[in-house]
């Protein structure tokens, strides 16, 4: 059983929950302060199942409000440069850029270490730009996400911490096949 366990989440993934459980266990009471906020930036990275099938640095931030100490609502950007292919001759670079939202709800609440659910959903673009001998064509199509996961907020200091997440985003972009995004990042944040 532990051997099929382990093949269908992934070490990676048994490792993140055992995380969120041991962070869940913490008893003091403070945790998300009701009425505050928090601005954060992210550095990750991106699997693009059914996309290109390999990974890709992430990077963009966020600004939250906590609505109560049961919800954070997030504006989010985030940038995936995917790398750029030369070919007899002729350059091409791909840039996805994401513009969404989500809300984070607190599983418990400590001084250090608060565990989170999160589901958000956004807006897509993709582009990319063929070069070759001074002439650049460049072409973009946009599409949705939506996506879950979880993550901890892991206060270091009063006002701020680190916030390592995992999410599964489904990718529609128009007229292309959805892909799968696993995006793994960890947050440097701002405020409680």
């Amino acid at each position: 059983m532990g051997n099929m366990l382990t093949k269908s989440f992934g070490p990676g993934r048994l490792i993140a929950v055992a995380v969120f459980a041991v962070t869940s266990l913490s008893v003091h009471a403070q945790g998300v302060l009701p009425g505050s906020g928090d601005a954060s930036f992210n550095v990750g990275f991106s699997n693009l199942d059914g996309v290109d099938n390999n990974k890709h640095i992430s990077y963009g931030g966020s600004a939250g409000a906590n609505l109560s100490g049961r919800m954070t609502v997030v504006g989010e950007y985030n940038y995936l440069p995917m790398g750029s292919l030369t070919q007899s001759g002729v350059t091409a670079t791909e840039k996805i850029q994401q513009f969404g939202g989500s809300v984070r709800i607190p599983l418990s609440a400590s001084k250090r270490a608060v565990p989170y659910a999160v589901v958000g959903g956004g807006f897509d673009r993709l582009t990319a730009t063929a070069s070759s001998s001074g002439v650049s064509v460049s072409a973009s199509q946009s599409g949705g996400y939506f996506g879950a996961g979880g993550g901890a907020n892991l206060y270091i200091g009063h006002n701020w911490g680190v916030r390592p997440e995992i999410r599964k985003r489904p990718e529609f972009p128009s007229g292309m096949t959805a892909g799968l995004r696993t995006t793994m990042s960890s947050w440097v944040m701002s405020g409680r």
